[in-house]
């Protein structure tokens, strides 16, 4: 009867295994035409404007000029410049995608190893957090609008996936952060803060949406009769500072306005905005509930800077 019980354990064990195995299989399938793309990535449109405002301003410069004549996207020209730097841009543009990805998946897998830790008393392994937050990342390539500018073009990657992946890692934050201790509390909000003020200076969209993510969640603590964190209302304090300070200490609505013979003014421009998060938002369900394929311009298309103050030659 034991010698019966362990065989019927060691076939259950066999059996996972196989199963695991098979997904694993299923996975690297899946990621392999995009690994392979990846050998026929070139560097295009804004990434040359890039390489040459880096190399004839210098790193520190460069990013001066274009917070304070162009846009407030601090964070992706940082990151800019610390590719340029590295040569990514030059000589290894394959590794955008390498990058990229490998940050994506780190950043759903710490979401659900969160979740996992907090909630679920560690219910699933580390192996099959693994496999999900990679089928999630999966999915994630699968449903970009155009998939050329979101994971492989470096000047949209740079600006849209990164906050994606910052705001991943700031989910995993928050949820981790209801669970911590008095000292583990402090880091946590610290790195929050941060994560914060990085996802702000991405890109304007993502910047109101952080804003309306925080103003959702305290309404949802008022609905639900929930006490309301006190670090919530520091966390949207902080972004709406942020915001403030990009807009008016950055070029977007001074400098470039007057470029570009722009009439319109703070209210016009937040209007617009935020009727850009909305388009996006109404995208996004397209793309999950149906609703047809969309061809041509969108509002997940990146703006093409021919014309820009880098392509003129007047940074």
């Amino acid at each position: 009867m034991i010698v019966s019980c362990l065989q019927k354990r060691i076939r259950g064990i066999i059996t996972i295994e196989k199963s695991s195995s098979f997904i694993w299989i299923c996975i690297l399938l899946c990621l392999l035409p995009f690994v392979i793309l990846t050998c026929f990535n070139v560097i295009t449109y804004d990434d040359y404007a890039a390489v040459g405002a880096f190399g004839k301003f210098g790193f520190l410069k460069t990013q001066q000029l274009i917070y304070a004549r162009w846009e407030g996207r601090f964070t992706a020209t940082f990151i800019c410049g610390v590719c340029v730097k590295m040569g990514i841009l030059t000589k290894h543009y394959y590794l955008v995608f390498l990058l990229w990805g490998i940050f994506s998946w780190a950043a759903i897998f710490f979401l659900l190893d969160s979740i996992n830790t907090c909630f679920l008393s560690r219910t699933f392994s580390r192996s099959g957090i693994a496999q999900a937050s990679l089928i999630l990342f999966i999915l994630d390539i699968y449903v970009m609008v155009e998939m050329s500018s979101g994971i492989y073009w470096f000047s949209p990657t740079a600006v849209y996936q990164t906050a994606f992946i910052l705001f991943l890692t700031l989910l995993g934050c928050l949820v981790r952060r209801l669970t911590a201790g008095r000292k583990r509390a402090v880091v946590v909000d610290a790195a929050i803060f941060l994560l914060c003020v990085l996802i702000v200076g991405s890109n304007e969209m993502t910047a109101i949406s952080l804003a309306c993510f925080f103003l959702f969640l305290i309404g949802a603590y008022h609905y639900y009769g929930v006490p309301i964190p006190r670090p919530q209302f520091l966390y949207l304090g902080v972004v709406l500072l942020m915001g403030v300070i990009v807009m008016l200490t950055s070029g977007t609505l001074s400098y470039r306005q007057q470029v570009m013979h722009g009439k319109t003014g703070y209210g016009g421009a937040l209007s617009i905005l935020l009727f850009r998060v909305l388009s996006i938002f109404y995208y996004v369900r397209q793309s999950f509930f149906g609703g047809g394929h969309t061809t041509g311009k969108t509002s997940f298309d990146p703006d093409h800077r021919c014309n820009s103050l880098w392509a003129a030659g007047q940074l």
